[in-house]
C-alpha cells in the first residue's frame, strides 16, 4: 500500500492507461490527475518519482514507492478503493478541472461562450466554466447533481 504524502497540498495522481475512468472521476473530484494512455512503465515510475501518487492495473509494479495496484474493475468501485486505501477527504474542489484534459477551468460569462453551447443552456444558465486549453465549456446541468451525489457517496461509505 502507498502512504498518503504528509502536508497541505492534496495528492496528484497519474493513471495508467487501464484507468482512463477512474482519472475521469478523480478530475470531477478536484484532484489533479494525469492520464498516461501509452504502455511505458518508466513513465509511470517517472510520475511517481516527480510525487504524483500512480494508479495503475499493472501488478508488476506492486511494492514499488509512491504506486497503488487498483483492483477493481468497475470504475466507482475503483474509486472507492482509492478513497479508502489512500484515506482521501474530499471531493475537494469538486467540477474545478476539464474532465478531458486535466487542466484548471476558469469562469466564463454567458457572451464568451455564445455559439459554444446550445441556445437553451445560453438561455437558462448564466454561469459557465472553459478549458484554456481544449476549449470544452461546462455548465451546471442535471447530471451535475448527479455526479455529485456519487461523489458524496463514495466518501460517505468507505470500504472497511
Amino acid at each position: 500500500m502507498c502512504r498518503m504524502p504528509s502536508g497541505p497540498n492534496p495528492p496528484s495522481f497519474a493513471c495508467d492507461r487501464n484507468l482512463g475512468r477512474l482519472a475521469k472521476w478523480l478530475r470531477l473530484m478536484g484532484f489533479d490527475t494525469l492520464y498516461l494512455r501509452d504502455d511505458d512503465p518508466h513513465r509511470l515510475l517517472g510520475a511517481a518519482l516527480s510525487g504524483r501518487i500512480v494508479l495503475t492495473r499493472r501488478r508488476a509494479l506492486r511494492g514499488r514507492p509512491g504506486v497503488v495496484v487498483v483492483e477493481r474493475d468497475r470504475a466507482l468501485d475503483q474509486v472507492r478503493e482509492v478513497v479508502s486505501s489512500l484515506g482521501l477527504e474530499g471531493p475537494l474542489d469538486a467540477f474545478s478541472r476539464c474532465s478531458l484534459c486535466n487542466e484548471p477551468l476558469v469562469e466564463e460569462t454567458p457572451e464568451g461562450v455564445s455559439g459554444l453551447v446550445p441556445d437553451h443552456v445560453l438561455a437558462t444558465r448564466d454561469r459557465f466554466a472553459r478549458c484554456p486549453s481544449c476549449g470544452r465549456v461546462y455548465w451546471k446541468g442535471t447530471h451535475l447533481d448527479r455526479a455529485r451525489g456519487t461523489m458524496e457517496a463514495v466518501f460517505r461509505d468507505r470500504e472497511p
